[in-house]
């Protein structure tokens, strides 16, 4: 996978066109668009500001051709294991195996399950140094202090009752509890869970009284599960579909009709990344 490809994968799941991505980083859109096809190849300055907003170290948008997974194998030499030990203790994929074998970049949950594993950077596993502890940003280097120390790999998140016009998103009367959750999840940005409490979205198979996970982010690409809130009323979930300056927002439940408004009218709170459920409350069938 190239460059392009990459920055086109992260800034898709971060939920960014390339118009917000291209200000985020200082470019023009029309450029960010090239790169993305491939016609150019950015500068490792330009990367690094690409990097930046989409929350995640910049050798892990490199061209396959600059990996080099030696120190890897080193690492599970010096540990007296196989690659194949490896994958099974922290199970990574057959798929993931092959990519490391063959020098490219598997998913960055596996790169994060490895570095934990071995407390050691991104960098030094795709042989950009040979000190464990080291990043390289541009043309400079640092030292992580105190590799030995218990790495926090969750975060808080506030778990909120409900979300209403006139009131702050984090108000003490919306907080009813946090949860942790793997940062793995968050990637960098800003989430929270919300409690279900209508029918309306039952076909994507969320329930009352289920938690979403919802990354908070002012707006979503057509066909998103998104939060939405529409005047006075209470937030709401529904897939969100632009049309002709309208927000469609339509219920995943027959019994339900879609809901039509000047896009003006319609702020986006969020769109919805996980559902969790409690298995102890009795769901519909679908």
């Amino acid at each position: 996978m190239g460059v392009g490809e990459r920055i086109r994968k992260y800034r898709k799941d971060r939920g960014f066109t390339q118009t917000q991505l291209a200000q985020k980083a200082g470019i023009s859109r029309s450029y960010l668009a090239d790169v993305e096809a491939g016609r150019y190849n950015p500068s490792l300055s330009t990367l690094f500001d690409i990097a930046a907003p989409l929350g995640v170290p910049a050798s892990i948008l490199l061209d396959d051709k600059e990996i080099d997974f030696s120190n890897l194998m080193s690492l599970c030499q010096r540990s007296d294991m196989t690659l194949n030990a490896l994958a099974k203790i922290i199970e990574i994929s057959g798929d993931d195996l092959n990519l490391i074998r063959s020098n490219r970049l598997p998913d960055d949950d596996t790169m994060n399950k490895i570095c934990d594993y071995f407390n050691c950077t991104w960098d030094y596993l795709i042989g950009k140094t040979n000190v464990l502890n080291e990043i390289i940003i541009g043309e400079e280097s640092i030292l992580l202090p105190d590799t030995n120390a218990p790495l926090n790999l969750t975060e808080k998140v506030p778990i909120l009752g409900t979300v209403a016009a006139g009131f702050p998103l984090y108000a003490e009367q919306n907080v009813i509890g946090h949860e942790e959750v793997p940062k793995s999840f968050l990637k960098g940005a800003e989430h929270f869970f919300l409690i279900v409490k209508g029918e309306s979205m039952t076909g994507s198979r969320i329930y009352p009284g289920d938690k979403v996970l919802i990354r908070r982010q002012p707006e979503v690409e057509n066909g998103q599960i998104a939060l939405v809130l529409v005047g006075n009323e209470e937030a709401t979930l529904k897939r969100v579909k632009y049309v002709n300056g309208n927000a469609i927002l339509y219920p995943d439940n027959p019994a339900h009709e879609p809901q039509i408004y000047p896009a003006s009218e319609v702020r986006i709170i969020g769109y919805v990344t996980q559902v969790m459920f409690d298995p102890n409350l009795k769901k519909g069938h679908v």
